[in-house]
């Protein structure tokens, strides 16, 4: 075989074995792409899910403090002096106890952790959506709890319910007396030394004080105190505006 042709034919097979080489390599690119494609998709759908979790949660926790607040708003005066002790005192007790009630609203985060546990995060095209996020849950904690109501040693919660004894505690239960109006246990059975433990509430030095502050971390968490007036925009209203724009964003989908 002429020189020529041998060097023609190595140069067609070197030809043929480079681009088979890239030809594989560019279609492992192709299907790494599709993958990260759907690892996205379902990344972001699991973030949307925990969102719209969290969003439910938050809406269900402001109606809930508002009802807390409003027992709390009941009982003020009267460990102030201001009322006397209701006749209705496992009703009077039981608002007592409702104002001590804090459940804090759930983060959702799992979708959100596993990306940054993984060093998945730049999955996410979307640059503008991934530091949404990043400041989102850098910061929601604070946003869900930003006031400190356990400045006191012993703040209300602990102090009321150690106060309130735990049968009187089980029968506000055992009669739906927490899910009543303020001050009101209609369709309870007499129980004998509530009068008692009423007085000793009253009594409590500080009492007032306490439920103060412990009124004052639930109005503003939800922005309660602008609430009444007809605004939400403090508290939970402005994590609800930022989760409702992360939804959006994600169901945009920003870039393809």
């Amino acid at each position: 075989m002429p020189r020529k042709s041998q060097y023609s034919r190595a140069l067609f097979e070197g030809v043929v074995i480079v681009g088979s080489i890239l030809l594989a390599f560019g279609v492992d690119a192709w299907w790494d792409g599709i993958q990260e494609r759907a690892s996205e998709r379902d990344y972001l759908s699991r973030i949307a899910t925990d969102l719209a979790e969290m969003r439910q949660d938050i809406v269900a926790r402001t109606d809930h403090y508002a009802m807390i607040a409003d027992h709390g708003r009941a009982v003020m005066p009267i460990l102030a002096g201001e009322r006397p002790i209701p006749l209705d005192t496992l009703g009077f007790l039981s608002s007592a106890l409702n104002a001590s009630r804090m459940i804090e609203p759930v983060v959702a985060r799992s979708a959100y952790d596993d990306l940054i546990s993984t060093g998945n995060l730049r999955l996410i095209r979307d640059v503008e959506l991934r530091n949404a996020l990043s400041e989102f849950y850098g910061e929601i904690a604070y946003r869900l709890s930003p006031f400190d109501y356990e400045l006191d040693k012993i703040p209300y919660r602990e102090a009321v319910r150690g106060i309130i004894p735990a049968d009187v505690q089980i029968a506000a239960r055992t009669y739906g007396c927490l899910s009543a109006e303020p001050l009101a246990c209609p369709g309870a059975e007499h129980m004998a030394g509530l009068g008692q433990v009423a007085h000793e509430l009253v009594g409590e030095p500080g009492l007032e004080r306490k439920l103060n502050l412990a009124l004052q971390a639930l109005l503003i968490r939800p922005g309660n105190t602008m609430r009444l007036e007809g605004s939400v925009a403090a508290g939970f209203g402005l994590v609800l505006e930022n989760i409702d724009a992360l939804l959006g964003r994600i169901e945009y989908g920003g870039p393809q």
